[in-house]
């Protein structure tokens, strides 16, 4: 499989990207499912959640996304700017993410 059919792949469905693990740490593939799909990040190589302006897309495409991030960039103002940017943003989803995320750290 070549980087550009994973690209067209993760450009229609950034889950895509868990199939293609060996290109888990290609900055592109990466960037472009977290677009398409912020809970991509989840799959991408861990270092990528500690990367602001891949953080920072995952939450714009889903607030959620956060969870995967680092606990540095979770807390990160500009990525709760993002989160709050989104379409799909309310106050009430806002705080359901944070709480989340805080949950999410007690167990791990």
């Amino acid at each position: 499989v070549c980087v550009k059919r994973v690209l067209s792949a993760v450009q229609r469905n950034g889950l895509a990207l868990q199939e293609h693990r060996w290109l888990w740490s290609d900055r592109e593939v990466v960037s472009t499912a977290v677009a398409q799909c912020g809970s991509a990040l989840r799959f991408a190589d861990p270092w990528f959640c500690n990367d602001r302006r891949v953080v920072v897309a995952a939450v714009r495409s889903d607030p959620l996304a956060v969870r995967y991030a680092s606990r540095r960039l979770a807390l990160d103002v500009e990525v709760w700017r993002a989160a709050a940017a989104s379409s799909q943003a309310t106050a009430g989803f806002l705080v359901l993410s944070l709480c989340v995320c805080l949950r999410w750290w007690s167990w791990s």
